[in-house]
């Protein structure tokens, strides 16, 4: 199930939900850049990370200004994770628990968190993966800043008797054998709840596709 809201959207392949968006061109440009800040600064963070790639690096090399920019492209998406999940939590218990047990609902508006030491910068060379694996806090974070048109056609200019073939492909493991995979396009932003289990498959051809991952921390509600 898919709940279509203005530009983003919610996918329901089981019991979690994936929240899925776009970022603006004048937004992805910024990312793209904040990457290669990234790969000169060469604050390595692989030791980390699940990643089996090469580069994978910090967004050191930050002034003010450009913190302040990411927290204030990703805090809309961020809100409207929270607040579909409080509204979805809430709604369940109206059908199953009797009012005096039933929690207020999230203020999103007003709820502090932080990215840890995030985002960081994967930059995904061919035969490099991501195997399965969980984040840290709260909520988990991907944006795909640059996407080679290469990689999706790989079934047709690598040829390869499967009936499953996926690379560079990004899933996710649900409850039971459930999965969910994407092919992910450029200037998508998924969020996620952190301990969902997700792994990238790798690709063949000899591209770069660059994402940025970051993780949410709750700090209090005021």
């Amino acid at each position: 199930m898919i709940i279509e809201d203005d530009n983003h959207s919610f996918i329901h392949p089981w019991g979690e939900f994936i929240y899925k968006s776009l970022l603006s061109n004048n937004e992805l440009v910024f990312f793209q850049e904040q990457a290669e800040y990234a790969r000169d600064g060469k604050s390595e963070v692989g030791k980390a990370l699940a990643g089996n790639i090469k580069e994978q690096y910090l967004a050191s090399i930050q002034t003010y200004e450009n913190q302040k920019e990411v927290f204030n492209i990703l805090d809309p998406h961020i809100k409207k994770y929270i607040s579909y999940l409080s509204d979805r939590a809430l709604s369940l218990q109206e059908s199953f628990l009797r009012p005096d047990y039933k929690d207020n609902a999230i203020d999103a508006e007003n709820l502090r968190y932080n990215l840890g030491q995030g985002p960081w910068f994967n930059f995904m060379k061919k035969n490099e993966f991501n195997p399965l694996h969980c984040h840290t806090g709260n909520i988990s974070g991907i944006l795909m800043i640059k996407v080679p048109k290469e990689i999706e056609g790989e079934p047709e200019t690598f040829i390869l008797e499967s009936n499953l073939r996926c690379p560079g492909q990004l899933e996710w493991i649900g409850s039971g054998t459930r999965t969910y995979k994407v092919n992910p396009k450029e200037g998508e932003i998924y969020l996620f709840d952190s301990s969902l289990r997700h792994q990238v498959y790798p690709f063949q051809s000899d591209v770069e596709r660059i994402t940025s991952s970051f993780n949410v921390h709750q700090e209090e509600i005021k």
